[in-house]
């Protein structure tokens, strides 16, 4: 009995290989891949996931990838009342927890640029639960990564700026344009 259990360790181990060796394969021949991987977090499993169960031309707008992937959160309405709840958890729950796990690679890693700084911002400014952020984290990430198949441009990395030192940054370009 041990015996035998050995032998399908062993053999589903070897297939994890060839599968592991197989996308890495793809995704080094695949420009598109390789666009997507200059993402922070976002490495060839997630790309190749990515890529293979969403395609660009589906979608109008990220904010639609976004629903389809179910990383926005339940409404409840009533009247005037609006209350938001947890996630949807539509779509492919493969690539929304692949997803995640970029968005925690990405806060961890110090390449994290604006999404790490927005992660930072969301939980010690505003006081969210850590979870919740990297929840939108991955949402940040999915249309990022729709962006750059639509557009089929290269990620540039960007700083956070905080959004009260947005409207100052906007009132300083306004009085030098006047």
């Amino acid at each position: 009995m041990g015996l035998t259990l050995v032998k399908c360790l062993d053999l589903i181990e070897a297939r994890k290989d060839k599968l592991d060796e197989m996308i890495n394969e793809e995704a080094s021949n695949d420009e598109e891949m390789k666009r997507l991987q200059e993402v922070p977090g976002v490495g060839t499993k997630v790309a190749f996931a990515f890529v293979s169960h969403v395609g660009a031309a589906r979608f109008e707008n990220a904010s639609q990838l976004s629903n389809y992937l179910g990383l926005v959160p339940m409404v409840y309405m009533s009247g005037d009342t609006v209350r938001y709840g947890p996630i949807t958890k539509r779509g492919n729950s493969y690539v929304r927890a692949m997803l995640v796990q970029a968005a925690w690679a990405t806060v961890r890693s110090k390449r994290g640029g604006k999404l790490k700084g927005m992660f930072e911002y969301m939980t010690i400014e505003k006081s969210k639960g850590k979870k919740k952020a990297i929840v939108a984290i991955a949402r940040r990430i999915a249309e990022l990564l729709y962006v750059l198949m639509r557009d089929e441009t290269g990620y540039m990395a960007r700083s956070f700026v905080l959004p009260e030192k947005v409207n100052e940054v906007k009132e300083t370009e306004l009085k030098l344009s006047a």
